[in-house]
């Protein structure tokens, strides 16, 4: 029994492992999309953690659009959003990726609180395919 739990073991945690690796807008999603993601992002994020209390470390280095229109919403809703380097702990991480031809799907990570949403396209428009889910 234990030679067949011991490579389960192993598969599940690279399968894990290789889930975390990666951060970023994965699906090169262009400016006009990357706004409206953004926008939608920085208000669910403002129900999760609220701006007054919660100072964001965000790696700024990255030259990208989702992420520089997610910072300017964050900055204007007055959260202290504070540049940090590349994989510094606590540092809000995201993740944006395309599973379908027809879906974009957003994760934004801070601490150990997580948001996730699926938006369709439809016409070149994006919509919220489901509500945010949260994980505490």
């Amino acid at each position: 029994m234990n030679r067949f739990l011991r490579p389960l073991r192993l598969g599940l945690t690279v399968a894990l492992l290789g889930g975390c690796a990666h951060t970023g807008n994965l699906a090169e999603v262009p400016m006009p999309q990357a706004e409206r993601l953004a926008q939608d992002t920085a208000a669910a994020m403002r129900v999760v953690w609220p701006a007054a209390s919660t100072p964001l470390a965000v790696n700024e280095a990255e030259d990208e659009p989702f992420l520089s229109a997610l910072v300017a919403e964050l900055r204007k809703a007055g959260y202290a959003v504070e540049p940090v380097a590349p994989g510094a702990p606590d540092a809000l991480s995201y993740v944006v990726d395309r599973p379908d031809a027809n879906y974009y799907r957003v994760r934004i990570q801070v601490g150990e609180r997580s948001l996730q949403r699926l938006y369709g396209t439809q016409g070149g428009a994006l919509q919220p395919a489901s509500a945010w889910t949260r994980q505490d």
